[in-house]
């Protein structure tokens, strides 16, 4: 078994706290994506997990095995932790079957684990006696986690690999990464500013904020129940319009909906959480309740600012559409919204 339990770690830099109390839990064979602005500590966590720092305060054990903040440090290479920097740190004087073979013991470096690792993480034979500088972005990266799995870690640790590679080849490399990680069974962690990317990769999504892992839990969960009205920005386009509550509903100008999930610890202000996906909008409605004052469009996503309500109170919304030419300021439109919400203290 290969759990890895990060217990109350904390760790400074020139007395600047860097991680607090941090606590996570990764079961073995799992996937978790650690997920958090720049300077929250992400990638701190990885080198500690890796051996590379040392925790000031706290533990961290692999399988059983206490790692850090014990009685003694297990040292970086004795860990059976693999790790994959964010530019892949390929050897350039190596081929890339030399790089793979490289993340072996000298006692087992053999072609029959080179080309295995290899066609795990789709990279032919055929590239092998390549260079780094003659393959793609993409492949480059699948080369380090190749090198990285060649070992047969029981973790691998991976610090934004795909950050550098332009949208599609990001996509494609990441469904090819996750899928060699499926075929792998190794426990993985994944540090990344994405959101896309922390909500697609695997069983658990931790968010890390000021040094703190302030929600961890399924992805689905997460985003359906963000605990926090930060932490709802965070995972994505969030519309946030002020609500009262009565018993169970949330009572907005866009109407009386059921609340799913009430972060409230007292009365007063309130404000209900709206995704995207739950809003229509008929720009040929003939019974209109909304009039569009702003409106930028950015590909199929319109952001758009709306009055609505005797107040004419105004709303700023996001919306996904097929036809964006058909909505523009000044226009009256019907907006529709269906679902439950979530409740925040405004």
């Amino acid at each position: 078994m290969s759990t890895l339990i990060v217990t109350d770690v904390t760790k400074q830099f020139g007395g600047q706290p860097v991680l607090q109390n941090v606590t996570l839990t990764v079961p073995s064979g799992s996937r978790t994506s650690v997920v958090g602005a720049s300077g929250s500590g992400k990638s701190t966590l990885l080198r500690l997990i890796a051996g590379f720092d040392d925790p000031d305060a706290g533990q961290i054990s692999l399988g059983g095995v206490p790692l850090a903040g014990g009685v003694s440090t297990v040292p970086a290479h004795r860990r059976g932790v693999g790790y994959v920097a964010q530019d892949g740190a390929l050897f350039p004087h190596l081929t890339v079957g030399q790089n793979i073979v490289f993340g072996l013991p000298r006692s087992a470096r053999r072609s029959a684990r080179v080309a295995e690792v290899a066609a795990l993480v789709a990279i032919g034979t055929d590239l092998l006696g390549r260079y780094p500088h003659e393959l793609s972005g993409g492949q480059q990266q699948r080369v380090a986690l190749a090198r990285a799995l060649a070992p047969e870690p029981q973790v691998v640790l991976l610090d934004e690999p795909f950050s550098a590679l332009d949208t599609g080849l990001r996509a494609y490399t990441r469904r090819a990464v996750i899928a060699a990680l499926e075929q792998s069974r190794v426990t993985t962690i994944l540090v990344t500013h994405d959101q896309e990317e922390a909500l697609s990769f695997g069983d658990q999504i931790a968010i890390i904020d000021g040094g703190r892992i302030s929600q961890a839990g399924p992805p689905a969960l997460v985003f359906d129940n963000p605990h926090t009205a930060g932490i709802a920005e965070f995972l994505g386009d969030a519309i946030f319009i002020p609500c009262e509550v009565v018993g169970g509903e949330s009572h907005t100008v866009l109407g009386s909906h059921p609340i799913r999930h009430d972060h409230r610890t007292a009365g007063g202000p309130a404000q209900a959480l709206v995704r995207p996906a739950q809003l229509t909008i008929d720009s040929e409605s003939a019974s209109p309740n909304a009039q569009i004052i702003d409106m930028q469009s950015v590909g199929s996503k319109l952001n758009l600012t709306v009055t609505m309500g005797s107040n004419e109170q105004p709303v700023h919304l996001s919306y996904i559409t097929s036809a964006p030419e058909r909505f523009r300021a000044g226009q009256h439109a019907r907006v529709h919204f269906i679902g439950g919400v979530v409740v925040y203290p405004a």
